[in-house]
């Protein structure tokens, strides 16, 4: 994997030795993180994130497209070393589910809402959105209940900016999924006060699910999603946390197709996002527009993009027409970018 930062330099020498430094700051990286052994189910529509230096999973769709059962919807919570690679270490786990998030912060794991299904194979569909928010310490390795979401939510969003959880789009299912509930309103954690409640901020100008949610700038990046009238939307909607005003960000490029299930991860410095095309695409430095800058080794959706250094990302799971992935895959960038 061969990551080139190109930065704007006043002359050609400058320019040249920046490439230099950035290429060689990112082969370090690549040579530092081990090949990731899979996991031992293929899952889509996990919960993941990355935190001291570990790679956690949990959850997960284990099987066909549009098939649901309570022996598809993963309860297995795991993790592996992402600095000594080796084998996947069980954790304790709890309810099967999947289209749940999974957020770092502090040094611990925050577990919110999810889809479980109480049908077994065959039967008729009975699903339900859930309404927990747990707490995982990896030292303890215990989780601990906090104040529940006001009503069950899966298929959702969420990011993290600063001490705060802010939860977006999903809908809520208790049966069949065509009487599901979409959820309209957006919430807000703060987990400086465990014993505080979830309180609702400014309504979101849309209804959807299977999206991304992620922080960047200061601001969270509402990226695509299906909308609750049958479509798939590649809007980027824009949450400002300072002034709670809502604006518009630049379309997600590419594909229509690439709006579904979509997986978005945020730095620093820059937000990528990919889809259903395979395609890495970084936001510009003006924030209306996107570069294509990488790609997946395999095209997928409802996946992870997940960054594991300064310059380093990998892409967790997902879905193909073939079937679910177990792999933790690394991205390859375009050394023209």
């Amino acid at each position: 994997m061969h990551v080139l930062n190109a930065f704007r330099c006043a002359t050609t020498v400058a320019l040249f030795f920046g490439v230099l430094l950035a290429t060689k700051a990112h082969d370090d990286e690549a040579k530092a993180m081990p090949e990731i052994a899979p996991m031992a189910d293929g899952v889509a529509s996990l919960g993941a994130a990355v935190d001291g230096g570990w790679l956690y999973v949990y959850g997960g769709h284990t099987g066909k497209t549009h098939s649901y059962s309570n022996k598809q919807t993963s309860a297995r919570f795991q993790r592996v070393d992402l600095k000594a690679g080796g084998e996947w270490e069980d954790l304790p786990g709890g309810p099967g589910l999947q289209g749940l998030v999974l957020v770092a912060h502090g040094g611990k794991l925050y577990r919110i809402g999810g889809m479980g299904a109480k049908n077994e194979p065959g039967a008729k569909d009975d699903l339900y959105s859930s309404a927990d928010f747990a707490r995982f310490d990896p030292g303890t390795k215990t989780w601990t209940d906090l104040a529940p979401l006001p009503e069950g939510r899966s298929s959702h969003g969420a990011a993290i900016v600063g001490d705060k959880i802010y939860v977006f789009g999903g809908w809520n299912l208790q049966g069949a999924m065509k009487d599901a509930r979409w959820q309209t309103e957006a919430l807000v954690f703060d987990l400086s006060a465990d014993k505080g409640g979830w309180e609702p901020i400014a309504k979101p100008p849309f209804e959807r699910r299977a999206m991304s949610a992620t922080a960047y700038d200061g601001k969270i990046y509402v990226t695509g999603g299906l909308t609750s009238r049958g479509g798939i939307s590649q809007d980027v909607d824009v949450f400002d946390v300072e002034s709670g005003n809502w604006s518009k960000g630049p379309e997600i490029p590419g594909m229509p197709m690439n709006g579904n299930g979509l997986a978005a991860c945020g730095t620093e410095k820059a937000l990528y996002l990919s889809g259903m095309d395979g395609k890495v695409y970084r936001i510009n430095k003006s924030k209306d527009g996107w570069d294509a800058v990488g790609k997946l080794a395999k095209p997928r959706i409802h996946h992870r993009l997940l960054n594991v250094g300064h310059t380093s990302f990998i892409a967790v799971g997902g879905a193909t027409m073939v079937g679910n992935l177990k792999s933790v895959d690394a991205v390859a960038f375009d050394g023209a970018h």
